[in-house]
């Protein structure tokens, strides 16, 4: 890590998640009976190069770095994906981050995890 120090990598990774990331939810719907379930997700996108998005894995400890495919719209540089699945992951990057996110970033992570909990023993079914 190029930083000195926990706090300061803390503080670069939620300036990372402030300009660039977003906590979101991710549908599945099962093969068997058709229910689909939503469940977190925080990701970001990068282009031209993972660098950045493996140095914020790293401080946080969980989730995955991957290619996206395809190329930037404009950039026509590859895509790359930073994503943390799952309610736990999420939540681990959000408490770790918590202190140092804008009041944007830290509504939004709140909200998803929230809403997680709110519905976490129901089947919900999305309408297409």
């Amino acid at each position: 890590m190029p930083y000195k120090g926990l706090q300061a990598n803390l503080a670069w990774a939620a300036g990372f998640v402030d300009g660039e990331g977003c906590f979101t939810h991710q549908w599945i719907e099962t093969l068997k009976d058709g229910t689909v379930y939503r469940y977190p997700k925080m990701c970001i996108s990068q282009s031209g190069t993972d660098e950045l998005l493996k140095r914020f894995r790293e401080i946080v400890g969980v989730g995955t770095v991957r290619e996206a495919g395809g190329q930037h719209k404009t950039a026509k540089k590859p895509r790359y994906v930073y994503n943390a699945h799952g309610f736990d992951a999420v939540q681990q990057v959000y408490s770790m981050l918590y202190q140092y996110l804008g009041l944007v970033k830290r509504e939004q992570g709140k909200k998803v995890l929230d809403l997680f909990l709110l519905h976490k023993h129901r089947n919900l079914r999305r309408t297409k």
